[in-house]
């Protein structure tokens, strides 16, 4: 069983820190405010209570003002890198961030945070899976915004942040297909996971087009991916993180899943090697568990790996 390269490591969460607007500006970005998940004339700065310690995206991009410009529009100067003696830039100045927008209004359930997250399946050169059934992760505590708790515990569902015990006992991980068909309007459980198969699609295939020398795809080898998403009041799907490694977990309806899931992926990882067995029920079963989005096989060409070695194996 090979793999393919992760390109996704080190995500970073930071807030998106809007230009101050004028009045007149301002009345014509409500509707696109709600559209993008924020309450009507909400906008988040550096100036917000909470958010004015957030020296991360400081370090990333310079010094930030809170003080509005003639205009109104923020700027931020060019980093200043300070050269060491050889002559190379430290690599602690060089990192990328990835600055994502900080998503207000959220349908909390029971007074909690919490998100989606999905198993995406990658296989060969190159197919892509979504498997049907997702969980859904919630925070440790009541929700409240991050400028209201700075403890944070309230607005990051990071199951890290939460112990085994504490996960059983508050329920943090739920099966998202279970949750109520009344917390937001129509189906709304069918158009997000409609959403996630859209968006995985599409990450997976700017992976493989555009980033090669790290998201190296090889037939007959797969890779299984946790894809988190955050959904808005409005019902769409915002994409959090994509994890570089899936993460299983033995708690509640979490274990039984992970197992349906590599059921799953055998059946569908030996149908692409002509092995599978699909004159069994339960393997039919399995396979359908995972949906398929994205086939680029024709689209590729063909890859000259022979061989993988583990990091660090001597040839």
């Amino acid at each position: 069983m090979g793999t393919h390269g992760s390109p996704w490591v080190g995500y970073f969460y930071v807030y998106e820190i809007s230009a101050t607007r004028s009045a007149s500006a301002q009345s014509k970005s409500q509707a696109s405010d709600l559209e993008q998940g924020n309450p009507v004339g909400f906008s988040p700065s550096l100036s917000t209570s909470g958010l004015d310690s957030l020296d991360v995206l400081i370090t990333a991009i310079g010094a930030i003002s809170t003080k509005s410009t003639p205009d109104g529009v923020q700027r931020n100067p060019k980093p200043q890198y300070v050269f060491k003696e050889n002559g190379h830039i430290p690599s602690a100045q060089m990192r990328k961030f990835v600055a994502q927008r900080y998503i207000v209004s959220i349908p909390p359930v029971e007074n909690r945070k919490w998100h989606v997250r999905a198993y995406v399946l990658s296989m060969g050169r190159l197919t892509v899976c979504v498997f049907k059934e997702m969980l859904s992760l919630f925070a440790g505590e009541d929700y409240e915004p991050p400028w209201m708790n700075l403890s944070l515990k309230s607005s990051l569902t990071n199951t890290a942040l939460q112990d085994e015990e504490v996960l059983k006992e508050k329920e943090s991980m739920r099966d998202f297909w279970a949750m109520s068909d009344d917390l937001l309007p129509g189906n709304w459980k069918d158009h997000v996971f409609d959403q996630i198969c859209s968006i995985s699609a599409e990450l997976f295939r700017a992976a493989a087009h555009t980033m090669a020398d790290k998201f190296t795809t090889v037939d007959k080898c797969f890779e299984l991916f946790a894809v988190d998403f955050l959904v808005d009041t409005n019902g769409i799907a915002w994409l959090l993180e994509v994890n570089e490694t899936p993460a299983f977990y033995d708690v509640g309806i979490a274990g039984p899943m992970a197992l349906r899931l590599m059921d799953s992926i055998v059946c569908v990882a030996m149908e692409h090697m002509d092995k599978a067995r699909l004159d069994d029920e339960r393997n039919v079963a399995a396979k359908t568990r995972l949906i398929s989005i994205l086939d680029e096989t024709d689209k590729l060409a063909k890859n000259n790996i022979t061989e993988i070695l583990p990091e660090g194996c001597p040839r």
